[in-house]
């Protein structure tokens, strides 16, 4: 209902917005990243809430009733009462657990990411189950390692596993600094041999890759080499250490042909900007290489974090590029087969721009992360409007130097901000008021036909 919601909302702010107003000022756009921001606030606080006070306040409740139970039964409960009353005060304190109130926690429940229950078996409300500690374990999502990965063993696993210091690449036997030297260097070779064997097995020795998948995938080749040469990856399944110092290391190469292409600046000609953007990325990257753990790591997490978020960047102009370029791409061709930009937008460009997350979210949903999944298809559009209008604006606004820009929606546009809002409304309709909190499998197949329809609208109006 939450994203729903906020997408309904933010669905009907940019179409009023654009269509009576006209104009898009500085206020529009401060409007449209306060409330994201607001959103976002909600969601977490929602979130902090539920895992401070209501599941323990529910598991305080549980173990009330089954020692009550066990009581009136007759058998004899495994801890004393007192032993009970320590276990629960622990739990949720006597006087936060009367304050707590039912009202509050169903409207928290609401903007929050879990169920107000627990499930022994997935955990609350699709996410990772809880381990004995508490703590609710990372869940990764990768293809080629076996789906969805328990991240639970992680922190013990970092905890147990110290930065190499240079003094320690000799081993203790005593031998030669050379000779330790030289071994590290075998090590890193052979990790980085053995990244390049798998990656090729996964291309031509998958039973998974037919024949055409495998075309595909050489023609594909040099740019997935590039990529996997500039993007630092740390997480787990993933993780190489001389593949995260290379790529960290050569990203600054990049970055010069990105912003050269889009935008005719020379990185390496801007003096002293230059040294920084050569200097450290390569020294990052030698530390990685000299510090990191080796094998499947992991990687620290005050390490990983910075160095994913870096990747993460990276990875974000490839996709502009991309992009940038697939838009040319579709324009010449409707341009060479008399195709008009509407019917190219609305059925190509609209396909290939969702494809990817469409194929992410079905992935995650299937591992029983239903909520993530659900979050994603509606929580894009959200971030897409809010943040990309309003950044986008602002920099049109900053090119122009005009206090007000004018906008006009065209009548395809209309259709797409109308359908959108329709479709929010009837999930809400539907999942609320007929089913009770749920959505049956029939709406699939009504959303299916709710598209086909607007495809058939924007390329006739």
């Amino acid at each position: 209902i939450r994203d729903v919601t906020m997408l309904l909302v933010t669905n009907l702010l940019v179409f009023t917005q654009f269509t009576y107003q006209g104009t898009i000022d500085g206020y529009s756009i401060r409007l449209w990243l306060s409330i994201y921001f607001v959103y976002v606030l909600v969601v977490a606080l929602s979130d902090w809430y539920h895992n401070k006070f209501v599941f323990p306040k529910l598991e305080r409740n549980q173990i009330e009733t089954e020692w009550k139970e066990q009581e009136h039964e007759g058998i004899d409960p495994k801890l004393s009462k007192e032993e009970i009353v320590d276990e629960l005060t622990k739990l949720v304190p006597d006087k936060q657990h009367g304050r707590l109130s039912n009202t509050m926690d169903h409207m928290l429940e609401v903007m929050s990411n879990y169920d107000d229950e627990i499930d022994s078996n997935l955990g609350e409300s699709g996410w990772a189950k809880k381990e004995s500690d508490g703590i609710e374990p990372l869940m990764v999502v990768h293809p080629h390692h076996g789906g969805v990965i328990n991240m639970s063993a992680r922190n013990k696993l970092i905890q147990e596993t110290p930065l190499r210091l240079p003094s320690q690449i000799s081993d203790i036997s005593g031998e030669s600094a050379s000779a330790g030297v030289y071994k590290f260097y075998k090590r890193n070779t052979t990790e980085l041999s053995a990244y390049w064997i798998d990656f090729w097995k996964d291309i031509y020795h998958n039973e998974e890759n037919n024949l055409l998948d495998k075309f595909l995938l050489t023609l594909e080749l040099p740019f997935t080499i590039c990529r996997k040469a500039s993007v630092p990856i740390t997480c787990n399944g993933y993780y190489c250490r001389p593949m995260v110092g290379l790529s960290t290391a050569l990203s600054t190469f990049w970055l010069q042909f990105y912003f050269e292409h889009e935008y005719d600046m020379n990185l390496f000609n801007m003096f002293p900007f230059n040294c920084l953007v050569i200097g450290v990325p390569f020294l990052i990257g030698l530390s990685i290489i000299f510090f990191c753990p080796e094998g499947e790591g992991p990687m620290p997490l005050l390490v990983a974090v910075p160095i994913g978020l870096y990747g993460f960047m990276i990875a974000a102009t490839w996709i502009d590029l991309i992009a940038d370029i697939l838009v040319d791409v579709l324009t010449f061709t409707g341009v060479l087969c008399g195709i008009p930009a509407t019917l190219m937008g609305a059925t190509v460009l609209a396909v290939g721009n969702s494809i990817g997350d469409l194929s992410a979210n079905l992935t995650i949903a299937r591992k029983g992360l239903s909520d993530m999944a659900i979050t994603a298809c509606f929580a894009g559009p959200v971030f897409n409007m809010l943040i990309g209008l309003g950044l986008g604006f602002t920099a049109l606004r900053k090119m122009t130097k005009l206090d007000e820009i004018n906008v006009y929606l065209t009548p395809e546009l209309k259709a797409g901000f109308l359908f959108s809002i329709a479709n929010c409304a009837l999930l809400i309709i539907v999942g609320v008021f007929f089913g009770a909190g749920t959505l049956r499998h029939e709406y699939g197949y009504f959303a299916l036909t709710l598209y086909i329809v607007y495809t058939i609208t924007a390329i006739l109006v």
